[in-house]
């Protein structure tokens, strides 16, 4: 039972698929979405910040 899994991480948004027996399937992400917004972020604290549109 072997599958192939995609992961997008681009500069705007993230996405995610599955390929099995040649079908693919996109992920949904969160909040039942096919893409979730990207949003990196560095930080020295054990947790990400809680409102990532303030870092940088």
């Amino acid at each position: 039972m072997a599958y192939n899994l995609g992961v997008d991480l681009g500069t705007t948004f993230t996405a995610a698929a599955i390929e099995h027996f040649g079908q693919v399937e996109m992920l949904t992400l969160g909040d039942r979405a096919m893409i979730a917004p990207t949003v990196p972020a560095t930080t020295t604290q054990a947790h990400p910040p809680s409102t990532p549109d303030r870092v940088g």
